[in-house]
Order: C-alpha cells, then structure tokens, then sequence
C-alpha cells in the first residue's frame, strides 16, 4: 500500500535547510540590503578616487563585476556559517542576525554624515529623536540577551564582537572614499554586520 506523504511530514536539515531559510528571507525583504552591498562595491570599487563617479555607478540599476562578487561571497558565507551551526541554534541565529544587523545600519545614521545621492534629503538622513533611539537600544538589548540566554553568555559576546567587526570594515570601506553614508550603503552595513554576527557564532560553536 501507497504510503501519503503531507506537507507536514516534510523535513529538511543541513545546508538545504539553511538555503531555505536564506531564500525566504531573500523574498521577504525583496533582497533590498543585498541590492545596496552590491551597488555599494560597484560604485566603490570602479571608481575608488572619484566620489561623485562612485555615486553615479551606485544609482545605476544594472549589477556589475565588484557588485556580483560581492554578492556571490556574502550569501555563501552566510550560508556557510548558518549551515556550520547546531540546526537548533539557527533559528534564534537568524532572528539575532536579522534584527541586531539593522540596528547597525540604525548606528550609522546617528553617528554618520548623510551624502546626498540625489541633491536632495531622503528619509535615510534624518536621525532618530530620544523615543526612537530608546526603542532601537531595547530591542537590541533583548536580541543579546536572548543570545545569551538560549545558547550561552560567550556566544552573544563572540556574535557581537562579530557584529561590530563587520560594521567597523564596511565603514572604514566606503566612508573615506564618499565622505558619509547613502542608502546604498546603509544596506551593506547591515550585510557586513549580519555576516559577522553569523561567523561570530561560528566561531562559539
């Protein structure tokens, strides 16, 4: 007799299961911070020593070499961190890395000098006022403090060492070639930061 397989019963697990989870979380977001880490090296890298041909190339929908590259390496070693890690660690990895990540891009707009893209202010310059900030600290707080809760102390502090190395060498890249932040970049802090959370755990596990 046939045996009936439901929808339920499916399970995946290992690297197909991390590649799942990327993808869905690809289509959520409409991979918008994936578009500005491959703008961010296209303009970057063609035009390393003139800002205002980075910024052009940036505004520029098609993907080119440094953009696809880059692309290319951060979701293979997201994947590979994620697939390196205990399969019940990678859910509270990914809610960590998902929502500790944008509070880094948070960080950037506090801290950073928003460079014009189109001669105009946009709503990635305005900064937070005290409300929003105290929101932004407090969902931060309890995004490490779940970490250390669910796996341990020293994987939250290695997972946000991580975090801030990732924040640190995407800002020491752009900043001194553009002279501030854009959109663009925004989104390439909060891949770098992600990447490093996830390789911050790696390392724990």
């Amino acid at each position: 007799m046939r045996r009936r397989i439901h929808v339920a019963e499916i399970r995946f697990s290992g690297p197909l299961a991390v590649l799942l989870a990327v993808a869905a979380g690809l289509a959520v977001t409409g991979a918008f911070h994936e578009d500005g880490l491959a703008d961010t090296f296209d303009g970057i890298g063609a035009a390393a020593n003139d800002r205002d041909r980075a910024l052009e190339i940036m505004r520029d929908s098609r993907l080119g070499t440094y953009g696809t590259v880059a692309l290319l390496m951060a979701l293979g070693i997201r994947v590979a961190a994620l697939s390196s890690l205990a399969p019940s660690t990678v859910g509270v990895a990914l809610v960590a890395g998902h929502g500790l990540s944008r509070f880094s891009s948070v960080a950037v707009m506090q801290t950073g000098s928003y460079v014009p893209e189109t001669g105009v202010a946009t709503e990635v310059s305005k900064r937070l006022g005290v409300v929003g900030v105290s929101v932004v600290l407090l969902t931060g707080a309890a995004l490490v403090a779940s970490l250390a809760a669910y796996l341990s102390p020293l994987a939250a502090i290695l997972a946000l060492a991580g975090l801030v190395a990732g924040h640190v060498l995407m800002r020491l890249y752009f900043e001194p070639r553009l002279g501030g932040y854009t959109g663009d970049t925004l989104g390439a802090v909060q891949q770098a930061s992600e990447i490093g959370l996830y390789l911050g755990l790696a390392a724990w596990a």
